[in-house]
């Protein structure tokens, strides 16, 4: 009958990040059949029925506990249980652009930014300020629009808050080139 002698799979993870483990066996003849009998694979991951091998990248974060099952043509088959802990995966945050620049003082200004993660897409929420004033948008919105009250020169962030899979991140400081002032009387011509 097989015998499972590979490791237990690792048994931590990340989402969006590559995890391999192979099953492997001893006995004659070897283990032809491995299979899932209990419990569940993180999601994004796959089991290789004829190989053993379990691979693939997690895109949900949780615990995970299973069972694997060896199989060849002798009884008995063999079981290994394990348990993954997939954490959450990492994102990049970004300020891609803020227009009008140079801004007027009391006016819009549209400040557009990105989240991004390897293998999963982003959900949840961005927050964009200097500390005194701020607005909020969602990944998918992908911009939301400020207004500035008082001449300065001020630091963009773009924080992202992370979701149930993604850890949050904050994007480094935009300094926008200017925030001028027009007083009510003065015209602007082209």
């Amino acid at each position: 009958p097989p015998i499972i002698t590979s490791a237990v799979p690792a048994a931590a993870a990340t989402v969006g990040e590559n995890y391999t483990h192979r099953y492997t066996t001893s006995g004659y003849p070897f283990a032809s059949q491995f299979s899932v009998i209990a419990g569940s694979l993180p999601p994004g991951l796959g089991l290789n029925t004829n190989t053993g091998v379990l691979s693939g990248t997690p895109v949900e974060a949780g615990v995970f506990d299973f069972t694997v099952r060896a199989c060849n043509y002798v009884a008995p088959c063999d079981t290994q249980q394990a348990s993954v802990t997939v954490a959450k995966g990492t994102t990049t945050t970004a300020i891609t652009a803020h227009t009008p620049d140079p801004s007027i003082i009391g006016f819009p200004v549209i400040v557009e930014f990105s989240v991004t993660a390897s293998g999963v897409t982003p959900t949840g929420s961005v927050t964009v300020g200097d500390g005194e004033v701020s607005c909020e948008a969602t990944v998918l919105e992908a911009s939301c629009t400020l207004t500035f009250t008082t001449i300065a020169t001020t630091t963009l962030t773009a924080t992202y808050s992370g979701d149930a899979n993604l850890e949050g991140s904050t994007s480094p400081g935009v300094v926008p080139v200017s925030y001028t002032h027009l007083r009510a009387h003065e015209t602007v011509l082209d």
